[in-house]
């Protein structure tokens, strides 16, 4: 389906997997998800060196693969024979294989192709519901607005991705996916701001469900779509934006009242929160939360601090608080530690013994904080350290020479400083860097 030495998402690649049926029960183990088996299978064609890994992810686990040219045309040979598999140009649409189950038209450019084929509409056709077998649905990077009711006589629907589409809110109708385990809905205009998906309804039905990102709460009944987050016993990811009641925008929306979903690994609240949610400290399985815009008063990096498969943790106008003292003792596995936007921090504390298996951390637009906390230079497996559009004070602090503080990083193998220059430009420069240096005078 992909085209050779195309780069392929691993997530994507395996919902396309599980989907299509090549995931079997029986080969699940009964702790495993469909997704876990799909996963130990790329794994094995990656050792076998028939799939190429180009990205590994924070945590160890691939990202990207791709398959060279040699065996993608062994792999489309076999397609062919199999008429599972059709791949041909927008030239030869009218010489299709009628029993292939998958069509792939390469190198369109500018060729004019049907309308069926390239189109610009902004809806699918309400005979989308007569799919009635579809598994797997995306209109990822696509003009489409919105999704026909349709929708709800697919009940065999598991992967239902948005990405980047225009469609900004569901119909009630996703309440009827019994059967839906991944859905993915955002637009972003940069990382720090997502757009969610505004859900009429719930996922009442939809208890084997595993990825839920981004939901955008500001939908009324919010109350009601939180509670019933809390059932999704299976779920893995999730993404939630819009943190505020429907009563008052201002006033934050209280997410205790959702039950801890255990197998979370993946957690971003996005929006105002008038304190963390009590069932965080469940979260055993956690590997990455992003608290972006939640304002609280203080960050309980104590409760955060013992989640003990943490390795990502990321705060953007998380707190308002002016102090951060990371301990002794706390987070265990972090890997990576991203500190942007927090508007009145001006001390950042850093035990000897803290931190210690960091490997990446970013400070960026926190213009109170002056200078860098001595015992970063303890942080033995911090081998990058970037800077975002802080101070002249804390920057000039840094510089090899003249930097009162440039022992404390002097150890750290990539430093990198990001400013805006005059031309409006964002450029990454290293300590010494001429252009940095005139950007400071």
């Amino acid at each position: 389906m992909f085209p050779v030495d195309y780069v392929v998402n691993c997530a994507r690649l395996v919902r396309l997997w599980i989907a299509e049926g090549f995931v079997k029960q029986q080969q699940q183990q009964h702790d495993a998800t469909a997704e876990d088996v799909a996963r130990q299978s790329l794994t094995q064609l990656i050792n076998k060196n028939l799939v190429h890994v180009e990205l590994v992810d924070f945590d160890g686990v691939v990202g990207e693969c791709r398959v060279h040219g040699l065996m993608h045309e062994l792999i489309l040979s076999k397609s062919d024979e199999l008429n599972f598999f059709f791949q041909t140009s927008p030239t030869q649409l009218t010489n299709l294989n009628q029993t292939a189950r998958h069509i792939s038209i390469q190198n369109i450019g500018s060729n004019n192709l049907s309308s069926t084929i390239r189109s610009s509409k902004d809806r699918l056709p309400e005979e989308l519901g007569n799919l009635l077998h579809l598994k797997y649905l995306s209109v990822r990077d696509t003009k489409v607005k919105t999704l026909p009711k349709s929708l709800s006589e697919l009940h065999k629907l598991e992967t239902l991705d948005l990405k980047r589409s225009r469609v900004h809110q569901l119909p009630f109708e996703i309440n009827k996916l019994s059967n839906l385990k991944y859905f993915i809905a955002y637009s972003d205009t940069n990382f720090q701001i997502r757009q969610g998906v505004k859900i009429h309804g719930n996922f009442q039905s939809s208890k084997s469900i595993e990825k839920l990102y981004l939901v955008d709460l500001d939908a009324g009944k919010s109350f009601d779509l939180v509670s019933e987050l809390g059932k999704l016993k299976n779920l893995r990811k999730l993404g939630i934006t819009n943190l505020k009641s429907e009563a008052k925008e201002e006033e934050p929306l209280q997410l205790q009242s959702m039950s801890s979903p255990l197998l979370l690994y993946c957690l971003r609240l996005q929006g105002r929160l008038e304190k963390l949610p009590h069932w965080i400290s469940d979260l055993k399985c956690l590997v990455r939360i992003r608290l972006l815009w939640s304002q609280l008063s203080e960050i309980p990096l104590n409760i955060l601090g013992e989640l003990p498969e943490l390795l990502e943790l990321f705060l953007y106008k998380g707190c308002n608080g002016t102090q951060l003292h990371f301990e002794s003792g706390y987070f265990p596995a972090l890997k990576i530690l991203i500190l942007e936007k927090l508007d009145r921090l001006n001390r950042l504390a850093i035990d000897e013994n803290a931190l210690h298996l960091v490997e990446h951390l970013f400070i960026g637009s926190c213009q109170q904080l002056k200078m860098l906390p001595s015992d970063i230079c303890h942080m033995k497996c911090l081998s990058l350290f970037e800077v975002s559009l802080m101070s002249k004070e804390f920057v000039r602090r840094m510089l090899p020479g003249v930097g009162e503080d440039h022992w404390k990083v002097q150890n750290i193998a990539n430093v990198h400083v990001y400013i805006i220059n005059t031309e409006q430009q964002y450029l990454a420069n290293k300590l010494g860097d001429s252009t940095l240096l005139d950007s400071l005078n």
